[in-house]
């Protein structure tokens, strides 16, 4: 034991570990900039009572694998899996005392998170960058710690109350139930995260194909939801071909920046009944011809105030929908104020 904690002091007091400990928090920041990354090297204190406790096991410190450990904390639990790959990849993995606790809670709520045991292979990515780089680290293996941010948030709430898993266990029932309970709705709030998250996906996925096949009929526009709005004055060739006619009357130019399309806009159409894509596209084939007069009304009498000074005007790319809201307002009345639609 003695000879261990020897050679750590010896390691500590050169700078080893942190110097180390610095270069693979610098590459685990550039395989995954959006976690959070940070480490921890133990301390002479805590090696002490982990070789105690494991009753020599230990023969020499290049035995002990969690002196360097990191914690990576995604922000969804459906990443964990891509991060183990890359690390894997990236580093050679120590098998025999990598260990994914999620697998091994049984049918129990509680700390979860995949721990793995790894050391800088001379080989992975690049031999000639490692060996250069880590020359002098190439047999030092540290642990790597991947969380969720709520598995991280129980497992620092776990640690302030005192309680490590093992310990738990020999609490009163109701004590125990308390731990699940909590446990429990943070591993649920992971779910379901995880699941918004695709629906999400599965909801914008449906408004670009909606936008790609000119088929608005089943686009909603929903209130503080602009996104239905944004893709439809983006992406349509009937909106392209409108803003095109505007800009061959007016001379303007327009951009590929887009405009400010917000939650306001959608509760506006809405403010009017227009409640869908399809509602909103009718409308404008419509009234096509007025909405270009009105725009190019519009355009000359302010536009040309300002190219007259010797200022160009650079129109955004999405720039039909003010002159769509300005012929509503001129023509319409809100169904907030009367009960009536156009």
């Amino acid at each position: 034991m003695s000879t261990i904690l020897d050679s750590y002091q010896k390691l500590a007091e050169s700078g080893f570990f942190e110097h180390f400990a610095t270069k693979v928090e610098k590459r685990l920041k550039e395989l995954f900039p959006n976690t959070l990354i940070n480490y921890r090297i133990k301390s002479k204190e805590s090696l002490a009572g982990k070789l105690e406790r494991k009753n020599n096991k230990y023969n020499s410190i290049e035995e002990i694998t969690d002196l360097i450990g990191f914690r990576i904390i995604s922000y969804h639990a459906e990443e964990i899996l891509q991060i183990q790959r890359m690390l894997e990849h990236f580093f050679k993995k120590d098998n025999e005392n990598s260990i994914d606790k999620r697998t091994h809670i049984n049918s129990e709520f509680g700390y979860a998170s995949l721990h793995l045991i790894l050391s800088i292979a001379e080989y992975r990515p690049n031999p000639e960058e490692i060996r250069k780089d880590f020359s002098t680290f190439l047999n030092q293996k540290f642990e790597v710690q991947v969380r969720t941010i709520l598995e991280h948030a129980w497992a620092e709430s776990e640690h302030d109350l005192g309680y490590k898993p093992e310990l738990v266990a020999g609490l009163p029932l109701q004590l125990r139930r308390n731990f699940a309970r909590i446990a429990a709705l943070l591993e649920t709030a992971d779910y379901e995260f995880t699941r918004l998250r695709q629906d999400l996906r599965d909801y914008q996925a449906r408004i670009d194909a909606s936008v790609d096949t000119k088929d608005y009929s089943a686009l909603p526009i929903q209130q503080q939801d602009p996104r239905s709005l944004r893709d439809f004055f983006l992406k349509s060739k009937f909106v392209r071909r409108i803003e095109e006619e505007i800009k061959s009357a007016t001379g303007l130019t327009s951009s590929n920046v887009p405009g400010d399309i917000l939650a306001s806009d959608a509760d506006f159409m809405i403010d009017y009944e227009i409640t869908s894509i399809e509602q909103l596209r009718i409308l404008i084939s419509k009234h096509e011809n007025d909405i270009i007069k009105t725009a190019i009304k519009f355009a000359g009498t302010n536009y040309a105030k300002i190219e007259s000074k010797g200022m160009s005007i650079s129109l955004p790319r999405d720039f039909l929908l003010p002159y769509v809201r300005k012929f509503i307002t001129e023509t319409m009345k809100p169904i907030s104020n009367t009960g009536e639609s156009y």
